[in-house]
């Protein structure tokens, strides 16, 4: 697997993983686990046992929540997560309509100045 070394690690690229998640749905897997296994192996390479890993990032929005600038980060990787999921099993057209109606909900709701809009801060 191509990546970037790090240490005695190597960390895969966004289109590998992209490609194992496709393949894995190519073969009826679904693609939030084959993305579960992905952190696990990172966790392992990291030194960090994978299901104590796995039970810490499902714990970080109830322990950072106050720290605007990790969370901003945190879901932005969580989103491109989802988005990887989206495409391997919908296909690419598909996600490109989901994100414009997305764009679209985003606007309405950051156009009305009778709710404060958190989500183009």
């Amino acid at each position: 697997m191509d990546g970037i070394a790090g240490g005695n690690t190597i960390t895969p690229t966004t289109a590998d993983v992209k490609k194992r998640i496709e393949d894995a749905v190519k073969q009826r897997q679904e693609a939030v686990a084959v993305t579960t296994e992905i952190q696990e192996e990172l966790l392992e390479e990291m030194g960090v046992e994978a299901k104590f890993g796995i039970s810490c990032l499902g714990k970080v929005n109830a322990v950072y929540k106050d720290d605007r600038e990790l969370m901003l980060r945190f879901y932005t990787l969580v989103t491109k997560e989802e988005l990887a999921c989206d495409e391997a099993e919908l296909g690419s057209h598909a996600v490109q309509l989901k994100m414009q109606q997305f764009e679209r909900i985003q606007d309405q709701v950051c156009s009305n100045p009778c709710r404060p809009c958190i989500i183009k801060q």
